[in-house]
């Protein structure tokens, strides 16, 4: 059985979660994606096991966490409430994002990079009036993470790239408050998975498959379109294995009829037949 639970974090640092280059800038994710936190959650317990002397297995602590936890998109908030970014882009970048200047440093050599500069943004770790940035988010947590543990577990976690550097430091603020309604959506359980049932022309907070979206035929979807993968670690390495893309519709996608979604393991969101029992 799984139990919502809503999350708040504080920013103790500037986050940038690698989106795409723009020229020379490379740009931020506006929101914290889930599978950001399944990746933290799973260098964290891996991290537990080799300080309690045993091996640090990513495959199995991956596998743990995507067993148990299931992450939901994080954005900015105000008073609790989240700010999407799609809702006024402008405003968003004006009150909390920045940017400096980078230089790509060569592993070998451990010195820049000919051409190497950059422009990195960032989500600023204070608004632009001077105001700590706040998070919040849900998770959906199996009775293998009571709340006690829960909050033990996820009280601080980094986040995003540059973390070397002191970016991407986030922490939990207070205890994780259960919830029936994220994002004011119905959640509910399928096949052994957390579920959202949506209203038409609601926006989505969350990446969609959109291959699963062949459950609603009749439906007219509009939004942006995009390819989601990342890179995974295992024991090759930190990043080497790079994940076959997913085309997604993108946080902020809407519907011309209800929908009902299952939460996926690394926080995609999947669309259910409409007619399958919740």
């Amino acid at each position: 059985m799984w139990t919502c639970y809503q999350l708040r974090y504080r920013a103790c640092s500037d986050i940038c979660v690698g989106f795409h280059k723009l020229g020379v800038v490379q740009r931020t994710r506006y929101f914290l994606p889930p599978r950001n936190f399944w990746a933290a959650a799973t260098a964290l317990r891996a991290a537990n096991k080799a300080v309690s002397g045993q091996t640090p297995d990513y495959v199995e602590a991956g596998r743990h966490v995507e067993a148990n936890l299931r992450f939901s998109c994080f954005f900015v908030a105000r008073a609790d409430s989240p700010i999407f970014p799609w809702s006024g882009e402008a405003d968003f970048e004006a009150d909390f994002v920045g940017s400096r200047a980078r230089v790509t440093i060569q592993s070998d050599t451990a010195t820049a990079l000919d051409g190497g500069l950059f422009d990195l943004e960032f989500i600023a770790a204070r608004s632009s009036q001077g105001v700590p940035t706040e998070f919040t988010g849900y998770v959906w947590a199996t009775g293998a993470y009571a709340r006690d543990a829960l909050t033990s577990f996820l009280k601080v976690f980094r986040i995003g790239g540059e973390r070397r550097y002191g970016l991407g430091e986030i922490r939990l603020l207070g205890a994780p408050t259960e919830c029936l309604a994220p994002f004011g959506f119905e959640t509910s359980e399928c096949g052994g998975a957390p579920t959202i049932a949506a209203s038409k022309s609601t926006c989505i907070p969350a990446h969609v498959e959109a291959g699963s979206c062949c459950h609603y035929p009749g439906a007219i979807f509009s939004g942006e379109l995009e390819p989601f993968t990342g890179r995974s670690t295992t024991s090759a390495g930190a990043g080497r294995i790079v994940e076959t893309p997913v085309l997604c519709w993108a946080p902020g996608m809407k519907a011309d009829q209800d929908l009902r979604f299952e939460i996926g393991s690394q926080g995609i969101w999947k669309c259910l037949d409409p007619v399958s029992k919740r």
